[in-house]
C-alpha cells in the first residue's frame, strides 16, 4: 500500500480494515510504503512492514501540502507523485504476484482471499486486474477484458501476475512524462502486449474523500460494490446489485479538507 503524508488517519483505517475484513495477511507480509518528512509521525498500523521514504520541503514549498500539491500540478517541475510509485514497482520480487492498494480503500470479507484465488483464472493475456470498477461498467461476476486502448482509471486496487510484476520493473525504469500511475500502468501492460481486466463485483470501495492526484473533483466510487459484509468467497448474484451509495460512509467532514473521509476519518492540517 502506498501512502503520504497528511493522510496517517485513513491510512490507519485502511490498513486495518485490510488485515481484519480483508485478510490480507493471510497471503503475505503487507508492505506500507509512506512518504514522509522526516518530522513526520507515520500512521499506526499494527501487523504491516513500513518502508519509509523522505520527502524533503524546498525553498519554493514552505508546506508539506504545498509541496504535494506542487508534485501533481506543476508539469515537468519538481518531484513527481509517480516517483512514489515508482519506488514501490521496485520492491516488487520478481516473478512473485503482487497487490498494489491506494491508501484509502474498504474491502468485503475475504476480498483479498478471493484475489488469491483469481490467480488461478487469469487468461494467459492478463497484464493486471483491477479489483475497483471506477468506471462503473461491469454488471454481472467475473473476469471482463477493458476495450484495448482505453486508459486504465483507478489504481485502488490491482493484482499483478507473477511473470508481469518482472516486466513492469523493468517499465518503471524508464522515463515517462505521466504523473497517474492508473493510466501509465494501463499503457505499459499494453506496450507488453496484455490486457487490462476488470473484477465483479468490486472487492474494494473507494471511500477516501480527498485527492491529491485532483482536488476537489467528485470522488469515484463503485457502483457495483457489495457491500462491506459481503463474502467474496461466496455466491454473488447475477446480475450483480448496484446502488450509487453502495460502501460510501456517512457525511463526517474532514477538518482540513472540508470533505468526507472513510469512517469520519480526519486529516490533520499539515504545517511542516
Amino acid at each position: 500500500m502506498m501512502s503520504i503524508s497528511g493522510r496517517e488517519e485513513i491510512t490507519t483505517q485502511t490498513a486495518r480494515v485490510l488485515l481484519e475484513r480483508g485478510r490480507l495477511g493471510d497471503l503475505c507480509a503487507p508492505v506500507l510504503h509512506h512518504v514522509a518528512t522526516p518530522e513526520r509521525e507515520g500512521p499506526h498500523v499494527p501487523g504491516w512492514i513500513v518502508m519509509r521514504r523522505e520527502l524533503a520541503l524546498g525553498k519554493a514549498h514552505n508546506t508539506l501540502d504545498d509541496l504535494t500539491s506542487a508534485r501533481f500540478k506543476n508539469k515537468g517541475v519538481g518531484p513527481s507523485p509517480f516517483d512514489d510509485f515508482r519506488a514501490v514497482m521496485q520492491t516488487f520480487e520478481d516473478d512473485v504476484p503482487a497487490i498494489f492498494f491506494e491508501d484509502d480503500v474498504a474491502p468485503t470479507q475475504n476480498a483479498c482471499l478471493r484475489l488469491r484465488d483469481l490467480l488461478l483464472e487469469l487468461p494467459a493475456d492478463c497484464g493486471v486486474v483491477s479489483a475497483f470498477d471506477l468506471r462503473n461498467e461491469w454488471p454481472r461476476p467475473g473476469l471482463f477484458a477493458a476495450p484495448a486502448r482505453r486508459d486504465l482509471w483507478g489504481a485502488q486496487a490491482l493484482m499483478f501476475p507473477g511473470h508481469v510484476v518482472t516486466l513492469l520493473r523493468e517499465q518503471a525504469r524508464l522515463a515517462t512524462e505521466l504523473r497517474s500511475w492508473d493510466v501509465w500502468t494501463g499503457r505499459a501492460v499494453e506496450r507488453l502486449g496484455l490486457r487490462i481486466y476488470h473484477y465483479s463485483p468490486s472487492l474494494f470501495q473507494h471511500v477516501g474523500g480527498y485527492s491529491m492526484y485532483a482536488p476537489g473533483s467528485e470522488r469515484p466510487t463503485a457502483v457495483n460494490f457489495p457491500g462491506d459484509t459481503f463474502d467474496a468467497l461466496g455466491p454473488c448474484p447475477d446480475p450483480v446489485p448496484t446502488g450509487a451509495s453502495a460502501g460510501v460512509p456517512l457525511p463526517m467532514r474532514c477538518e482540513l479538507h472540508q470533505i468526507v473521509h472513510f469512517g469520519g476519518a480526519t486529516c490533520a492540517r499539515v504545517d511542516r
